[in-house]
């Protein structure tokens, strides 16, 4: 189950930034990066991991499998994908992306870690209750940096695109909940984690790298502030309707 959830994290990134990527194929190039950037990518470690873990705390291993799929997807590549439908960059390729993913600390924890199991490998209890230190302020760090890059103000005329962009990642993830939770025979454990992913905000990369294409800072400030909020509320309302 573990390695189904990783290559799950990997798949469903794959196939919604591939439908981005054709369902805005006649929109301005920028335009269908951003959307592709933002309809794809789950938010795990800055949002969804300290809200499960709050209510599910045995269903963390699930949920950090999950990302390792996920990880290597919003992190290097989604990029990927992205210049290959949109042509905006043409230096991107495989091998720049993995040294770039080898450059990212979560990807590269998940690969050490995933190693060490395969060779059954383990820390020894010092440095674990070293890092418990720092891995007990993971909650209210990130939820104080969401507070802090919290946006509210966005140009009128880029008021329409941010409305689709969210109306088409909440749909899709709607859906997704919706067939993790009534269709896909998972264990109800695994089922709960999957319909709250499917619902989370849009992910810290996203917003990186659609600054990075030339998408204004405010506009992906703003999207990913109110995505924030209407996750907030959606995962709040599933929980109360799953406890």
């Amino acid at each position: 189950m573990f390695f189904i959830l990783v290559l799950l994290g990997f798949f469903l990134n794959l196939v919604l930034v591939c439908l981005g990527g054709w369902l805005w194929r006649r929109k301005d190039p920028l335009d269908q990066t951003f959307f592709m950037y933002c309809i794809s990518g789950y938010n795990i470690g800055n949002f969804s991991l300290p809200f499960i873990q709050s209510f599910f705390p045995i269903a963390v291993p699930f949920l950090c499998m999950f990302d390792i799929g996920n990880s290597f997807m919003i992190s290097g590549g989604t990029t990927l994908l992205v210049d290959h439908f949109t042509r905006l960059k043409k230096e991107t390729s495989l091998k720049k992306i993995i040294v770039a993913l080898l450059k990212i600390l979560p990807f590269t924890t998940y690969l050490v870690i995933f190693l060490m199991k395969i060779f059954s490998l383990s820390f020894s209890k010092t440095p674990i209750a070293i890092l418990q230190l720092f891995a007990n302020a993971n909650g209210f760090l990130s939820m104080l940096m969401i507070g802090l890059y919290l946006e509210l103000k966005i140009p009128r005329k880029e008021r329409m695109t941010v409305l689709q962009i969210l109306l088409g990642r909440y749909l899709l993830g709607i859906l997704s909940a919706s067939l993790f939770y009534f269709v896909i025979p998972f264990p109800p454990l695994i089922k709960i984690v999957l319909v709250l992913l499917s619902i989370a905000p849009i992910p810290t990369f996203a917003v990186i790298n659609s600054v990075k294409s030339g998408i204004a800072p405010e506009v992906t400030g703003f999207i990913s502030s109110i995505s924030i909020l209407i996750s907030l509320l959606l995962m709040t309302l599933t929980m109360l309707l799953i406890l």
